[in-house]
């Protein structure tokens, strides 16, 4: 384990540096927490196409290539659909491709060993890779005990590791909150910051747990599924994505949200709708008027919400409230209650 950890967002810009360099970066953290998804959006942004091959469920000949007589001899024939070679084109409407070694350390000794060639020598038994293939891997910690094995000193010194660890403060920002993720569960998070991430090794008996993967399904079955959380299934449902745990804390946080004045009533008369004082309901109350705001919210609307928004009982939540307001509203700069939610945020910012 690395004494220095480096957020997903941040691993993001690291990839892209270790890849123009020539060299491969291995992603190293516990599972579900993105590392698939810093890979393909590095992948997007350079216009290269993703090879997603998962290293846990190759056997050696996938990599080395199956034997076959070619023009009287013996050869073994690379399977170049997972590995690019010299003298292929280019896919029409990329640069090349990023070949992405996922689940490194979850693959057998034998797969580990049949790799080293590929990514020490960029070669595939007598072939070489082609120039405009970039190789990134990634893999669980031996101390996470998710089937991991330790990769090879000779392999360690040769891949650039990155030891990853999720931040939900960044989570919230990149993915949540643009995603128009479900309130409740953005106000839980904010106001539960521990049930963010709860993997932990040595909890076998538990069936999964929280995580940013999980937590995307969670958003996915209250969405698009319009999971009643209420109902007598939901409880389990929500236990099989995130854990009994979080799932039981997560429904307790839903009922108490009823509580939340509605955004209509906001609007109408931003000073006198009660604000809620206890973390979670101002929480709750902050991100339901940031999903009410979309692109054609009348800008009358969204000033009387921002009223509302700066009796908030601590500057904390001000800052939350007007940092993701302007990522998704910048014209708010525009509107006469402008200025003094700058001023506010600036207070909050300062510590007064």
């Amino acid at each position: 384990m690395s004494t220095f950890k480096i957020s997903l967002r941040k691993a993001r810009e690291a990839v892209e540096i270790i890849l123009s360099s020539g060299q491969i970066p291995f992603l190293l953290g516990s599972p579900a927490i993105g590392k698939s998804a810093v890979v393909a959006d590095v992948a997007r942004k350079a216009n290269l196409k993703m090879i997603d091959v998962r290293a846990s469920g190759l056997l050696p000949e996938d990599v080395n290539g199956m034997g076959a007589v070619v023009d009287g001899k013996a050869k073994f024939l690379p399977f170049t659909d997972k590995f690019p070679l010299e003298g292929m084109e280019v896919p029409k409407g990329f640069s090349g491709w990023l070949l992405f070694l996922d689940e490194l350390t979850n693959a057998s000794r034998e797969v580990q060993a049949s790799l080293y060639q590929l990514l020490l020598d960029r070669a595939v038994g007598d072939y070489r890779l082609h120039p405009n293939v970039f190789i990134v891997v990634a893999g669980n910690r031996v101390s996470d005990r998710a089937a991991a094995n330790a990769v090879g000193t000779a392999l360690q010194s040769r891949v650039v590791t990155l030891d990853v660890e999720p931040s939900l403060d960044e989570w919230l920002d990149d993915v949540a909150i643009p995603g128009n993720y479900d309130h409740r569960l953005i106000s839980f998070l904010m106001s539960n910051t521990s049930q963010f991430l709860t993997f932990n090794p040595t909890a076998r008996e538990e069936l999964t747990f929280s995580a940013p993967r999980t937590l995307s399904m969670l958003n996915d079955l209250l969405v698009e599924g319009e999971l009643d959380v209420s109902s007598d299934v939901a409880l389990p449902i929500i236990a099989g994505c995130v854990g009994s745990d979080t799932a039981a804390k997560f429904r307790v946080h839903c009922t108490t949200t009823l509580q939340l004045p509605a955004v209509k009533d906001i609007i109408a008369n931003p000073q006198l709708t009660e604000m809620p004082t206890t973390a979670s309901l101002v929480y709750g109350v902050i991100v339901s008027i940031l999903s009410y705001i979309k692109d054609d919210t009348d800008v009358v609307d969204i000033e009387r919400l921002v009223d509302y928004a700066l009796r908030v009982p601590s500057p904390s939540y001000l800052v939350v409230f007007g940092r993701n307001l302007i990522k998704k509203r910048p014209d708010v700069e525009m509107l006469p209650v402008f200025p003094q939610l700058q001023k506010a945020l600036a207070r909050a910012l300062q510590g007064n």
